[in-house]
């Protein structure tokens, strides 16, 4: 059916008709031709857009004007058909500001809708228009990107839209404006967002504050660097903000630029001091010191705070570890690594990567026999089995059997114990572990005889 040749040989007024009748059925249709067809100057299209949002969301909402999760799947499908229908048809038509009127209006009604988001509906539609927005902008007029900007910055300060909304606005305002008067302009913008907040004693204790403030504060900087402000202007409002850890490293970096070590190493101390209870903080801005201590060659430095950078990491860093270890000879490292040990003590996985490196196989089985025995059973023997097996076979074959005649006991359901016929199967590898294996299997076989699961599993287990 070739539906161009049906229009071409439809009459006119039948066809205008048709098409009148449809919009008078269905609110969508009558926004689709009304964007379409109006004239370009025209505040129709954006009229007829914003009822058929404001239909969507009613649609979809309760008594007390909340989308609930059944409704929030239909809400984003509804919403993202129209929008991937009306965007397209503005911008064919040429009207880009009404699209981006359009867009910032889905923007903001989400920011004031109640909606369970479990599902992240609302960030695919938030998505959807930023892209829209990235076509849309490079083809509006200088009026129109000034008139675009500061409705951008009257969202971005209206609290009556969600912070998450707020910041994704602020995410578009800062990306898409390339020309220097609206870069000039919004330099003013950051700065009045920042007096709200008075900044120099700042403390991370209002964590929704101390985002909103270093986001402005880094962004004014990026703004900074696209309109080729000194470096100098650029550090000297950096000084300002330096408590914040973002906003510090861009600060240290710029001395770094200049070689500048001394100001560099003052900014990261003071830095670790203000937000001392802060540990993640802390130890990100040792990390930034070590930069700063090999960009100036101070082997003394280095090593101290490699040492605690080293013991600061969630969990075992073998590039910090032998990095740290340079700078001992063997007699003296054998006394730092007891050091080192012993203040790992409550971390037995990280005492566990240091005697691999240092092939304390001994002391491995060691941790390993008492991590299996209290909490983490036979698995973390699979674990260190590759770096025992050679020498301590027999410790490992006993320690199988004990662990897992205790896991049994407590396994209740079918992917516990196939994780035992697994385990089992590795038992069987090692070294006189084969009779120990088969000696189980049949021991729980009979001892289980109703867990029909568990037999199931063990009698698919080769051994």
């Amino acid at each position: 059916m070739d539906l161009k040749k049906i229009i071409a040989a439809a009459e006119r007024e039948d066809l205008e008709k048709f098409i009148i009748d449809m919009a008078k059925k269905s609110s969508e249709v009558n926004s689709m031709v009304v964007s379409r067809f109006s004239a370009p100057d025209s505040d129709d299209a954006v009229s007829g857009a914003k009822a058929e949002i404001k239909r969507i969301v009613r649609k979809n909402s309760d008594r007390d004007g909340f989308i609930d999760y059944d409704a929030a799947f239909r809400f984003e499908k509804e919403m993202s058909c129209f929008l991937s229908s009306i965007f397209p048809m503005l911008m064919e038509s040429r009207k880009m500001s009404q699209a981006f009127e359009v867009g910032l209006f889905v923007f903001r009604t989400l920011g004031k809708i109640e909606i369970d988001d479990s599902d992240g509906e609302t960030a695919n539609l938030v998505c959807m228009i930023r892209e829209f927005f990235k076509e849309i902008f490079p083809n509006l007029s200088g009026i129109e990107l000034k008139n675009a900007r500061e409705n951008l910055e009257r969202s971005i300060s209206d609290e009556k839209i969600v912070d998450y909304i707020r910041y994704e606005i602020f995410e578009v305002y800062e990306e898409l404006f390339s020309d220097r008067e609206n870069l000039e302009a919004q330099l003013s913008f950051f700065d009045s967002l920042l007096s709200k907040f008075a900044c120099a004693d700042f403390c991370a204790d209002d964590f929704l504050d101390c985002y909103e403030v270093q986001k402005c504060a880094l962004a004014r900087i990026r703004t900074m660097q696209k309109l080729s402000r000194s470096l100098d202007e650029i550090i000297e409002f950096a000084k300002k903000y330096d408590t914040f850890e973002d906003v510090c490293f861009v600060l240290v970096d710029a001395y770094l630029s200049k070689n500048d070590f001394q100001n560099a190493e003052n900014a990261l101390l003071r830095l670790t001091e203000r937000n001392s209870k802060y540990l993640g903080i802390v130890h990100s801005a040792r990390k930034k010191l070590l930069e700063v201590y090999r960009a100036q060659g101070e082997p003394q430095k280095i090593r101290q705070t490699l040492r605690s950078v080293f013991l600061g990491e969630r969990g075992f860093n073998l590039d910090f570890y032998i990095e740290y270890k340079s700078f001992f000879d063997s007699e003296s490292w054998v006394r730092e690594l007891e050091c080192l040990i012993e203040e790992k003590k409550d971390d037995g996985n990280f005492q566990n990567s240091i005697f691999i490196e240092e092939k304390f196989f001994g002391r491995l089985l060691e941790n390993v026999t008492i991590q299996s025995r209290h909490f983490q059973g036979a698995q973390v023997i699979e674990r260190y089995e590759k770096y025992l097996k050679d020498g301590f076979s027999a410790e490992l074959v006993s320690l199988y059997a004990e662990c897992l005649s205790s896991d049994v006991k407590m396994s209740n359901n079918r992917k516990h114990y196939a994780e035992l016929a697994r385990q089992l199967k590795s038992l069987s590898r090692l070294p006189g572990g084969l009779e120990i294996a088969r000696s189980l299997r049949d021991e729980w076989i009979s001892t289980y005889d109703r867990r029909r699961a568990l037999k199931d599993e063990l009698n698919s287990v080769r051994l």
